[in-house]
């Protein structure tokens, strides 16, 4: 016998309930009054999340078919924009001029996929033109060979780091192009003073030293793992900062929060992917009574167990019957309206 689910988006609430929802008790007031994640206009009616159609060409854009925008993606997944006059491919390397001197990057996306990651209030226009051409063969050779002496500078920074007794935990190197300039990415838990470090890695490679502590989401995104889920990680592929993400998250989704470990990503700190179908509960759980109200059924008074917006059933337990029942989201939205709920004065003060 099958069973029928009816989707949220059928039922609307379009009549004013004596108690609060099941969102002012299950989230937090930060969250529910907390924009959404993407920055498109997602309200619209129109079908889907705006960023995901194709853009319009506006009237401040230019109309110049010979120029079009490039993103380059460069090592540590660092990410740019420039417009181009010549014809790339994609995964092409490419020598860009930067403020500190060259650098090699690759083409991350072209065309209307790249104008898409345009903000709205950037005129077209006014995107330099970095690129100062394609990679040639001896260039490729450069980068591999930069690419070798980067790990071999990681390995030697490690030793340098034991020897100025240093806290510190090398993650990472990086040459410019013209390796005027060399980066080493580190981790601490505190400050550290890393002068004399320094001064071991300038005499030894004879060029700028810069020392750069980040942050372990910032190591998690130069280093590059796969997720859980069998994808690369979000910070390593489409997310262009990092989302404040906080166990609240966790609790609104009814997931399992005494065993943090599990939901913490590669970085040790909680998934970014906690906050994808966070707004999909907050607007489901509006249709449900808070978790600690009372509700009057036909088998006698009963409390609630568990919402699952997914199935739109509500599990509670009855009193009389000790026993589990399976509420539909109608049947719900009708003791509600009949006022068979009742919510304690403490949820009605959140």
């Amino acid at each position: 016998m099958s069973e029928t689910f009816v989707p949220i988006t059928r039922i609307h609430k379009n009549y004013d309930f004596a108690t609060r929802s099941a969102t002012h008790v299950m989230i937090a007031e930060s969250l529910r009054n907390r924009k959404p994640h993407c920055k498109a206009n997602c309200n619209s009616k129109e079908g889907g999340c705006d960023s995901c159609k194709t853009p319009k060409k506006e009237e401040n854009q230019t109309t110049n078919k010979d120029v079009q925008i490039v993103e380059i993606v460069f090592k540590g997944y660092r990410k740019v924009l420039s417009t181009i006059k010549f014809p790339v491919a994609l995964n092409d390397y490419v020598i860009v001029l930067s403020e500190t001197g060259l650098e090699y990057g690759r083409v991350n996306s072209i065309g209307i996929i790249a104008e898409s990651k345009v903000e709205e209030t950037i005129n077209k226009e006014e995107i330099p033109n970095i690129i100062i051409r394609i990679a040639t063969a001896d260039d490729l050779l450069k980068i591999e060979e930069i690419r070798q002496s980067e790990r071999e500078i990681v390995t030697q920074a490690k030793n340098f780091s034991r020897e100025c007794k240093l806290d510190i935990k090398i993650t990472d190197a990086e040459w410019q192009f013209d390796k005027k300039r060399l980066t080493v990415y580190f981790t601490s838990p505190q400050r550290v003073d890393f002068r004399e470090l320094v001064k071991l890695l300038a005499n030894n490679y004879k060029a700028r030293i810069e020392l750069r502590q980040i942050s372990s989401r910032e190591e998690a995104t130069r280093v590059g793992d796969i997720g859980p889920c069998g994808q690369a990680l979000c910070c390593t592929t489409f997310l262009q900062d990092y989302p404040q993400v906080t166990i609240d998250f966790a609790k609104t989704q009814q997931l399992p929060t005494n065993n943090v470990t599990r939901l913490s990503g590669m970085c040790g700190r909680l998934k970014c992917c906690l906050l994808y179908e966070m707004q999909n509960y907050v607007d489901a759980l509006k249709n449900y009574p808070p978790l600690d109200a009372t509700i009057q059924t036909e088998q006698g008074a009963a409390k609630i167990i568990k919402v699952d917006i997914f199935r739109d059933t509500m599990l509670v337990y009855v009193f009389s019957a000790d026993s589990f029942v399976n509420l539909s989201l109608e049947e719900v939205q009708k003791l509600m309206k009949d006022g068979k709920v009742s919510v304690p004065s403490h949820s009605e003060d959140a």
